[in-house]
């Protein structure tokens, strides 16, 4: 199926369960991976700190039409520690931890999206759930999914609440890469991301 008919299939089933007008009490924190110096994983004219920073601000867009509170660990190309990151989610008090990536693999066969959680904090059942749920939206997208999977990255094993990094799709591979390379898909996974964001907070 191509993409684009995936999404409006998509788009067709995603009408919002609640306003978007409707007040939440909920903040989340929305960290586009890399950035500045590090750009993550490359291919020839794309690089995972720009697919990151594009995609994380459109989550934050739709995000606060939803009501949320929302703050982001950078809105440029700027390099921002890791533990800073963390350091500005429970400053500005959190509820959740969303860190944006794209995957990358010597085997260019490799593709697809995956969610990872900490399996070793008293967040670890929240975390899970946050992901199982953001995977639940992503799934509706035309890209195969790899699911849910623990991981020991330092921004879902040192947030103080639950916290995923989401894996949208692998530069490594021509598929994957294409998709990428359009604002228009990275719009629709940011959606399904702050969809799968919501649905978690519904389901409390």
């Amino acid at each position: 199926m191509k993409w684009w008919i995936a999404v409006v299939l998509f788009l067709s089933g995603c009408s919002a369960h609640r306003p978007y007008d409707q007040p939440r009490r909920y903040s989340v924190f929305v960290d586009a991976g890399h950035g500045g110096r590090d750009g993550g994983s490359c291919v020839p004219g794309l690089c995972e700190k720009d697919v990151a920073l594009d995609t994380a601000v459109h989550v934050e867009r739709d995000l606060r039409m939803m009501g949320y509170n929302v703050y982001m660990s950078r809105t440029d190309d700027r390099f921002v520690p890791l533990l800073t990151r963390v350091a500005a989610s429970k400053r500005h008090g959190a509820d959740v931890y969303v860190s944006i990536h794209c995957n990358s693999a010597k085997n260019c066969r490799a593709r697809g999206f995956e969610v990872y959680y900490y399996a070793r904090s008293k967040y670890t059942a929240a975390s899970k759930q946050l992901a199982v749920s953001i995977v639940g939206r992503l799934s509706r997208l035309a890209l195969p999914s790899r699911g849910v999977k623990s991981g020991n990255f330092c921004v879902i094993r040192e947030p103080t609440v639950p916290s995923v990094l989401v894996e949208t799709a692998f530069l490594s591979n021509v598929q994957d890469a294409r998709l990428l390379r359009s604002a228009a898909f990275r719009r629709y996974m940011a959606k399904a991301i702050a969809q799968g964001i919501d649905n978690y907070f519904s389901g409390r």
